[in-house]
């Protein structure tokens, strides 16, 4: 039998883990939801460079064509600004950004997980 020595300490809740990461992961699903990922942060990460010049999508590689162009093509091939999803998970959020967002570039990524979190403050009930 597997031995979950990390039991929740909240009221109640008779959930245990094997492993500390699951515990946390159980407490900020349920009870805080501390963490939040949101696709609303997508839009400041896909703006144009300052100096006007032009760059690949950073989701999907493409040369858009003009600055104008990459902020349409970043809401209707991407759908970003559109979305507005939250994720209580990061491998969820990422997941997200592959499929309904098109996003293939994992350095892209790495800084939408980064940039796209939220934090919140505990609330909900009370520990046990």
């Amino acid at each position: 039998m597997e031995q979950r020595p990390h039991g929740c300490p909240r009221r109640g809740c008779e959930w245990s883990f094997a492993k500390h990461r699951d515990l946390e992961r159980h407490l900020n699903d349920t009870h805080e939801q501390a963490t939040l990922w949101s696709c609303a942060a997508l839009t400041s990460l896909l703006a144009p460079p300052a100096t006007g010049a032009v760059a690949a999508c950073r989701l999907c590689g493409e040369w858009p064509g003009g600055p104008l162009d990459a902020a349409a093509h970043a809401s209707t091939r991407h759908a970003v600004g559109l979305c507005g999803e939250e994720f209580k998970r990061r491998d969820r959020f990422r997941d997200h950004l592959r499929s309904a967002h098109g996003a293939v570039d994992e350095n892209f990524l790495r800084e939408a997980v980064e940039r796209c979190r939220t934090e919140h403050l505990a609330g909900g009930d009370a520990p046990g």
